[in-house]
């Protein structure tokens, strides 16, 4: 349905040698059954080694030859992408990792907006928070004039580093107190819809301010042996948005 916008949501892969999961993530985004316009890992893409790197880079660029209309990957790092000055590999692979996704659903220019943000370090950093952000959340309250775009239907923010954990009874999170404050303020003054994180490989899912906070567990082999976590987000053409979780054995 072209009202209707669907797509796959990961977290912490850790890729090393075992790229089987992320290779069925790929194959489930490029599935023509399944109707998803992206998938996304929101960090901790590989264990920071440049081998694990050159893997994942491989499997990218194969499904991205293998399927030039229909492959769409949108990443976002975590720590581990940049320890041990991993963030070149990422960089040289990846390119940015603080961006927007603009994606027309239907017909009327009526779009929906995802926000990658970079919070690898626990902190979204002064330029995010200073001008990135600010301008992104302008983009979300009045649309793009200068693109002719109006205010986007939907809105959703991705970045790695989770604000909440399970069975918390107050906020659970690595950024700094006053940051966590400011960025939960401004998720729910500017309407957004949900925040996708990763990081503590455990699955947690709340509403907080009117903005529903969905932490996912581990995709990774090596972290959840068992079964590994992919959310499938439906955006109906009636306005609401639904959550599928899928698991990966």
């Amino acid at each position: 349905d072209d009202d209707e916008c669907s797509f796959l949501v990961a977290a912490d892969t850790h890729a090393t040698t075992n790229l089987r999961r992320m290779k069925e993530l790929f194959t489930d985004q490029v599935d023509p059954k399944q109707n998803n316009l992206f998938c996304t890992i929101i960090g901790d893409i590989a264990e920071t080694q440049p081998e694990f790197y050159h893997k994942v880079d491989s499997l990218h660029d194969d499904f991205a030859a293998n399927y030039p209309d229909k492959f769409v990957f949108y990443p976002t790092v975590g720590n581990h992408d940049v320890t041990r000055n991993g963030w070149a590999l990422y960089n040289m692979i990846f390119g940015a990792s603080t961006y927007i996704s603009l994606i027309g659903v239907g017909e009327d220019d009526v779009y929906d907006m995802f926000i990658f943000l970079d919070s690898a370090n626990g902190t979204l950093g002064k330029r995010q928070l200073e001008d990135v952000l600010p301008e992104y959340m302008e983009f979300r309250r009045n649309g793009i004039p200068e693109l002719g775009l109006q205010k986007p239907r939907h809105c959703f923010v991705l970045t790695h580093q989770n604000f909440f954990r399970p069975r918390a009874t107050s906020f659970a999170s690595n950024f700094p107190r006053e940051e966590q404050y400011y960025l939960l303020n401004t998720f729910t003054k500017y309407d957004i819809q949900t925040v996708f994180c990763g990081h503590i490989h455990k699955y947690d899912d709340r509403i907080f301010g009117g903005v529903r906070y969905t932490t996912l567990d581990a995709l990774s082999e090596r972290n959840s042996p068992q079964k590994g976590m992919v959310i499938k987000v439906t955006c109906k053409k009636d306005g609401t948005i639904q959550q599928e979780i899928k698991y990966y054995k």
